[in-house]
């Protein structure tokens, strides 16, 4: 889950996965469908595997067990150079593979605001000048409009 690294609460949060290489289903990111609807659990570090402390949110399941259990299913993707996967922050991913060059962005929609939580964060990081629940959008500078719908009467 990406949502467990950031300071931002929201169901719109999204992160996009374009690849520049090849990625084969023998090395590419599984998904567990439906995880999305799982809480938030405490991310782990990339470089040693350790879990980020004092962030009051919950241990990941073992995955591997669950899967071995027959309890969830991954799902992968066979990906192309300019493929684009979307998921949602919330859902269960992971791989050990090596997925190549891609470019990798993370989109917030209207709801997302920032969350003051306790502990470890990776992301935002910087003096944002925001507090719990303000919406990102009052700081464009660190957060960007990227598109805007026209309203009309």
């Amino acid at each position: 889950q990406d949502g467990g690294y950031w300071r931002v609460k929201g169901a719109q949060l999204s992160s996009v996965f374009v690849p520049l290489d090849p990625v084969s289903t023998d090395n590419c990111l599984s998904f567990v469908p439906g995880s999305h609807r799982w809480p938030l659990h405490n991310p782990m570090h990339f470089a040693d595997g350790t879990q980020y402390s004092g962030t009051s949110l919950p241990q990941m399941p073992d995955v591997d067990a669950m899967v071995a259990a027959g309890a969830v299913n991954l799902k992968q993707f066979e990906l192309q150079p300019g493929d684009v996967l979307v998921f949602s922050s919330s859902t269960v991913h992971g791989g050990r593979g090596n997925w190549g060059r891609a470019l990798s962005t993370r989109w917030a929609g209207d709801d997302c605001t920032f969350w003051a939580r306790p502990g470890e964060g990776a992301v935002p990081t910087g003096q944002l000048n925001l507090r719990d629940g303000d919406p990102l959008r009052r700081n464009p500078a660190a957060f960007p409009l990227a598109w805007h719908a026209q309203h009309r009467a």
